[in-house]
């Protein structure tokens, strides 16, 4: 039985090297040299699919190497009953963490002014405003934005979270449920979405969401690109709800060079490059979800259709 790699090729010695040593008996092949189709039993794709899954009759579940999996759950080809695994790793969420922690301080410490200053030779002192008195909202209360929420309760700053169930964080004012936004936006001077993309927040960055926003209130964006109607935000940042755009996510990627969003002054741009996770890195988690394949076991970080996530 064996486990068939289908990722990005310029990775393969790293992950080869990665799940060796966690599993030195481990039968690894790599797209498209499977041998036997009969022999692949758990498949590792990155964000595609690489064929027709029913050349391979023993498959048993597909692991992937991102912790995104909207499109994955877009494919056809993707059974309904084939168990899907996503990535968690915790370097991957410490990375989105100092992501967010980063134009976080940016938007305390008036960045954007300074640079301008800069730029037009101005000394101009920007004024004081203190970690306490800066309200940061997290959408989406996973991993990510625990981790995101932790970073940011060491500076000081008054924390915030909506998610679509309701939880209890510590020191953090949690909203749940379309009727709770409007009052988690209202709070916040920074509103961060690291939301997963399903049928209920595909577009929920739009014209109506921005006009719930505090004026002059920043958007950080790190989820999925699907959750942003474009064309609202551009017509949003004129009545500066928000004032400041930065995202990390796209419709369509990489951002054509000819996209608005480029030389907007109000909007900062990040390449999909938030939190990555680093090739190898969830090796061992890779190698126990396979073992629990061949022992006919739940995966870890199973994906739940319903929730899409």
């Amino acid at each position: 039985m064996a486990l068939l790699y289908a990722g990005p090729v310029e990775q393969i010695p790293l992950w080869k090297d990665a799940l060796g040593r966690n599993d030195p008996n481990l039968d690894l092949r790599f797209w498209p040299d499977y041998g036997v189709p009969g022999d692949i039993k758990m498949l590792l794709v990155a964000r595609d699919i690489p064929c027709d899954l029913s050349l391979f009759p023993n498959l048993r579940a597909i692991q992937t190497l991102w912790a995104g999996v909207d499109k994955l759950l877009m494919d056809s080809r993707l059974s309904a009953t084939l168990p899907l695994a996503r990535m968690t790793d915790t370097s991957l969420a410490r990375g989105m963490a100092e992501f967010v922690l980063y134009h976080s301080l940016d938007y305390l410490r008036d960045g954007p002014s300074l640079r301008q200053a800069q730029a037009q030779s101005k000394w101009q002192v920007p004024p004081l405003k203190l970690a306490k008195d800066v309200h940061i909202g997290i959408m989406g209360l996973g991993e990510m934005g625990r981790q995101a929420l932790d970073y940011l309760r060491v500076v000081g700053f008054s924390l915030h979270g909506w998610s679509q169930s309701i939880k209890e964080i510590d020191q953090v004012q949690c909203f749940a449920g379309s009727d709770e936004l409007p009052a988690f936006l209202k709070e916040c001077h920074i509103v961060v979405c690291l939301l997963p993309l399903t049928k209920k927040t595909t577009g929920i960055l739009n014209e109506d969401f921005f006009g719930k926003m505090r004026e002059g209130a920043w958007l950080i964006h790190a989820g999925r690109g699907g959750h942003l109607v474009e064309s609202d935000l551009l017509s949003a940042l004129t009545y500066h709800r928000p004032a400041r755009a930065v995202l990390d996510v796209f419709a369509e990627e990489p951002l054509p060079s000819h996209h608005p969003f480029w030389k907007h002054p109000s909007i900062t741009i990040s390449p999909h490059c938030a939190a990555v996770t680093p090739p190898g890195a969830g090796a061992s988690l890779i190698v126990e979800n396979y073992h629990r394949v061949l022992k006919n076991e739940n995966l870890k970080n199973l994906v739940d259709r319903t929730r899409q996530y």
